[in-house]
């Protein structure tokens, strides 16, 4: 079997390509909070430095998993699985992304 060097360019950005956190106002996704994150790969525990209503991610592969809680150190009240909206009533106030496997 062979693969062009294009092929195999292209397979490695994909798979290096970054997701996207965005915090929210409201539990809709629609009212920003203006802070956004970025990035190719997994974080650990990130706190939020205030209490959010909902997270918004995007463009996360199958590799990752998106946890959202309501601790400053990602405890308690999770939300968590791939792209989409994320709501709870106690609001986010941490995050992290981590491997799948």
């Amino acid at each position: 079997m062979q693969f062009s060097f294009a092929a195999l360019l292209v397979a490695s950005v994909s798979s290096a390509a970054a997701w996207n956190i965005t915090t929210f106002t409201d539990d809709k996704c629609t009212d920003s909070t203006g802070w956004e994150l970025s990035q190719p790969g997994s974080i650990g525990c990130v706190s939020l430095g205030e209490t959010v209503s909902s997270v918004l991610v995007e463009k996360m592969s199958d590799d990752f998993h998106f946890i959202g809680s309501s601790g400053y150190a990602c405890d308690t009240f999770h939300q968590s699985g791939g792209n989409g909206c994320y709501a709870q009533g106690q609001g986010f106030q941490s995050i992290q992304v981590i491997p799948v496997n």
